[in-house]
C-alpha cells in the first residue's frame, strides 16, 4: 500500500486520493526481466492502466527498492510521460493540467523492510502469506531485518517469484 497523493476518476472527473494498492511480482529472470506492477485499487495516471509502465523508468541494475520509489513517484505524477500513455484520457488531461504537479512530494529513499521471497510452500506462522507493500512516510520506517527464504502458499505460476515486503510494528 502506498499512502501518497494520486488521482482516481468519479465519474468524469478527477479526484485526489491518498492510498494505492499495487501489486509486484518478480519474473523468475528479475533482475533482468523488469517486474511486473499492477493496480490493485484505480489510478488515473497516463502510463497505468491494467499495469504500470516502468519501462521508461527501469533498468536491470536497479533494486526493488528503487522500482517502490518510482512507482510512489508516478502515483504522485513526479513522474509521467503524456507522450506515451497507457490510457490517452488521462494523458490528454495531464497534459493540459500539468501545473497541478507533482500532486505530492513525498520522496521515499532507501527503506529498511523485511523482504520475504518465495514460490509455492506454507510459510512459517510468523509471517502473512501475502503482506501488503506498506510505504509510510519515511519517519515511520522501523529497522527491519531479510527474513529466511520460504515460499507462501499460492497459485503463483512457474514464471513468477513472489515478494512481500512487511514491517514490524
Amino acid at each position: 500500500m502506498f499512502r501518497v497523493r494520486g488521482l482516481r476518476l468519479n465519474g468524469n472527473q478527477p479526484e485526489p486520493v491518498d492510498e494505492h494498492h499495487v501489486e509486484i511480482r518478480l519474473p523468475l529472470g528479475y533482475p533482468r526481466e523488469k517486474p511486473l506492477c499492477t493496480p490493485l485499487t484505480p489510478l488515473f495516471h497516463p502510463n497505468v492502466r491494467d499495469y504500470y509502465c516502468i519501462q521508461d523508468h527501469w533498468a536491470a541494475g536497479q533494486s526493488l527498492v528503487d522500482t517502490i520509489a518510482k512507482i510512489a513517484d508516478m502515483i504522485q505524477f513526479r513522474v509521467y510521460n503524456p507522450a506515451s500513455p497507457l490510457d490517452a484520457l488521462a494523458a490528454r488531461w495531464a497534459s493540459q493540467n500539468a501545473n497541478l504537479f507533482p500532486l505530492g512530494n513525498v520522496t521515499l529513499g532507501t527503506p529498511e523492510v523485511q523482504i520475504t521471497i518465495g514460490g509455492r510452500a506454507a510459510p512459517p506462522a510468523a509471517l502473512p502469506a501475502a503482506a501488503p507493500v506498506v510505504m509510510p512516510t519515511p519517519a515511520a520506517w522501523p529497522s527491519a531485518e531479510l527474513s529466511e527464504v520460504h515460499e507462501p502458499e499460492s497459485e503463483a505460476s512457474d514464471d513468477v517469484l513472489l515478494v512481500s515486503l512487511r514491517r514490524d510494528g
